[in-house]
């Protein structure tokens, strides 16, 4: 059987994620998934819930499929720590324990903090168990961003 992949990219610039995203999942050749039921939360008026993906994991989990996921709970975690929203961080632990167990990769492509969800995406990964690699996204081309993608999940 062949060994199970699962990539998270993250990022606030929402184009050059879904692209290299889209890009990984070429190469690996796996599946891509966006939740595009995201766009429709109210952040300022609701718990943030969305991003845990829990139905995917358990299906992850219990086939052991390979995905690449564009945005999850990483994103869930930036957002809350960035607009003090509540969030049950309890929750977001057990999601991340469950995916560090299955070797799960977080990729994420920061800016400079031009966005104050971008500065909270180091957080994020000294909070998470998976294997996280932040990369400063300014002056880089796209091939340059991916190519230092594909170093970390090697």
């Amino acid at each position: 059987m062949k060994r199970q992949t699962i990539l998270l990219v993250e990022s606030t610039d929402d184009k050059l994620k879904t692209n290299i995203a889209l890009q990984l999942a070429n190469r690996f050749r796996i599946p891509y998934f966006k939740n595009y039921a995201q766009r429709d939360i109210d952040f300022e008026n609701s718990f943030v819930k969305i991003y845990g993906h829990t139905c995917i994991l358990q299906f992850l989990e219990q086939t052991g499929y390979s995905v690449v996921l564009d945005s999850s709970y990483p994103k869930e975690y930036a957002q809350a720590r960035a607009s003090n929203l509540p969030v049950d961080y309890n929750n977001l632990a057990e999601i991340d324990r469950r995916f560090s167990k299955l070797n799960a990769h977080v990729l994420i492509l920061a800016q400079n903090t031009y966005l104050l969800e971008d500065s909270k995406y180091p957080e994020f990964a000294a909070f998470s168990k998976c294997k996280s690699n932040l990369i400063m996204i300014e002056n880089k081309s796209q091939g340059q961003i991916f190519e230092e993608a594909l170093e970390f999940i090697k």
